[in-house]
């Protein structure tokens, strides 16, 4: 009876530690949502007798973490990549006013040699750090980038992977 309750209360614990891991997602913009799904399936199930008035009961589970937005099953401990789409109803020109819009932390746009990119979740990755692309937000940010990083084909494909469209003024 106390190996069936020390089970029980380890399989809490895990699932609380589950819970809390998986439902904390601090690399996706705030726009975004993960919803998580925790179901626990029984796949054995044991019972043994060990005197005609006393039942041991243990049962394994199998722990089935789903991702709700893509569908998917995520195994725990195993890293999960996300990448943000851009809705299939975005415009793929923008004009300084659709940019201006957004210059902000949560949301950051950035006009650079005629492209738009989305640079809201670089920001807090860029190696000169987050002021460097809070400055271009919301702006034409061509000055800005091509001032540090004009001779850097790094920093250009790196920019480039935030691409989501055209500058027109």
């Amino acid at each position: 009876m106390k190996k069936y309750i020390a089970a029980v209360i380890g399989l809490i614990l895990l699932l609380g530690i589950l819970y809390a891991v998986f439902n904390t997602d601090t690399t996706q913009a705030p726009t975004s949502q993960t919803n998580n799904q925790i179901q626990t399936t029984p796949i054995n199930q044991e019972v043994a007798a060990t005197s005609s008035t006393e039942t041991n009961t243990s049962e394994k589970v199998r722990l089935t973490i789903t991702d709700t937005s893509t569908g998917a099953d995520v195994t725990p401990g195993v890293a999960v990549k996300t990448t943000a789409t851009v809705p299939a109803t975005a415009p793929t020109t923008f004009t300084l006013a659709d940019v201006q819009k957004h210059a902000s932390e949560q949301s950051c746009y950035s006009a650079i040699n005629g492209n738009v990119y989305d640079l809201t979740s670089w920001i807090n990755k860029h190696p000169g750090g987050k002021m460097a692309i809070m400055f271009i937000c919301g702006k034409d940010g061509t000055n800005g980038f091509m001032g540090k990083h004009a001779r850097s084909e790094s920093a250009k494909a790196a920019l480039a992977k935030y691409k989501i469209g055209t500058f027109t003024q």
